[in-house]
């Protein structure tokens, strides 16, 4: 193997180990189906693969993302399947895998309200707190302003914690 192939097989051994498993949750957030999130996560990786035979990648996250988000929206339009915002209620509850019931709780009453909020907000709760992106690399992936991506968190947390606070005040 020539020290080139060499290289840009490494690249890709160590993209894929730092970022396949988020990319396999945010596919599957995004679908709803463990088997449909797997069969995309190959896809952008293959392209990913594809891609540094060309050109190295320089914001490598933020690619992989976009690779990632733009896949995700292919998926949907060729199966014209149901949009995620009209997936069953509760239909994410089912990904709790922690062994502590109370964080299990706290998990099962964050993704529910997660749901209640709009594909946009959600998605960048999702990324920030969930995949622990920045707001740089947010703004690179959503093709929009840091200042604007800040903006877009704040109003999304808010919306959140009012929903929250709206259940607090049920039960309390």
């Amino acid at each position: 193997m020539d020290p080139k192939e060499e290289k840009r097989r490494n690249q890709f051994i160590e993209l894929y180990d730092t970022h396949a498993d988020a990319i396999f949750r945010f596919c599957y957030f995004k679908t709803g189906n463990r088997e449909t999130a797997k069969d995309l996560t190959q896809d952008i990786f293959i392209k990913v693969f594809n891609y540094l035979e060309k050109e190295e990648i320089q914001n490598q996250k933020s690619f992989i993302y976009t690779i990632a988000k733009n896949i995700v929206i292919d998926f949907w339009r060729k199966n014209k399947s149901i949009p995620e915002s009209h997936l069953p209620e509760g239909l994410f509850e089912s990904i709790t895998a922690e062994d502590n019931a109370e964080v299990s709780d706290n998990y099962a009453i964050f993704l529910s309200l997660l749901d209640k909020l709009s594909e946009s907000d959600r998605e960048v709760i999702l990324l920030r707190y969930v995949e622990d992106m920045s707001s740089k690399d947010m703004a690179d992936l959503l093709n929009e302003r840091e200042n604007t991506v800040l903006v877009r968190i704040s109003r999304a947390r808010e919306k959140l914690r009012d929903l929250f606070n709206n259940i607090e005040n049920k039960n309390g």
